[in-house]
C-alpha cells in the first residue's frame, strides 16, 4: 500500500469519524505544522490503556512498527 494512499485513507476515516480532528491535522499539514509535537500533547493527556488501544488501532491501519514504537516511547 502506497503511503499517500495509506494517509488519504486514514485523513478520511478521520474526517467521517471525527470532523474537529481531521480539521485540526489538516490545517497542520497545510501549515507545515510540527506533527510530532501534536502527537505528543494528545498522548501525554491519554492514560496507559488508553495510549495501547491507540497503538494497536493504528497497527491494524498498517501503521509501521518502528513509527508505533516511537509513539510508545513518547513521554
Amino acid at each position: 500500500m502506497q503511503p499517500n494512499f495509506l494517509i488519504q485513507s486514514l485523513m478520511r476515516q478521520l474526517q467521517t469519524k471525527s470532523p474537529q480532528g481531521y480539521q485540526t491535522i489538516n490545517t497542520l499539514i497545510q501549515n507545515n505544522g510540527n506533527p510530532q509535537a501534536l502527537l505528543q500533547q494528545v498522548m501525554g493527556n491519554k492514560t496507559p490503556e488508553q495510549k495501547e488501544n491507540l497503538i494497536k488501532q493504528a497497527k491494524q491501519y498498517g501503521c509501521p512498527d518502528n513509527i508505533l514504537s516511537q509513539v510508545q516511547n513518547m513521554k
